[in-house]
């Protein structure tokens, strides 16, 4: 049985590739930033800044200017 859903609701597999979206864009971005010359106090200040969202690319400190 499957259950009606209003318009206005997602389903679980559009908020899936929507944040599968959000994150293959930030990746996209940083290493755009990482190309135009990022350094590493850049990217720590970043991570200070939003853990949340930079502290992933963290391994990347190491191997910045």
């Amino acid at each position: 049985m499957r259950l009606k859903r209003s318009n206005d609701m997602k389903t679980q597999e559009q908020f899936f590739w929507e944040e599968h979206r959000k994150i293959a864009n930030l990746n996209q971005v940083f290493m755009e930033m990482v190309k135009d010359g990022m350094t590493a106090k850049e990217l720590e200040a970043l991570i200070e800044k939003r853990p949340h969202v930079y502290s992933r690319f963290s391994h990347w400190i190491a191997k910045l200017p």
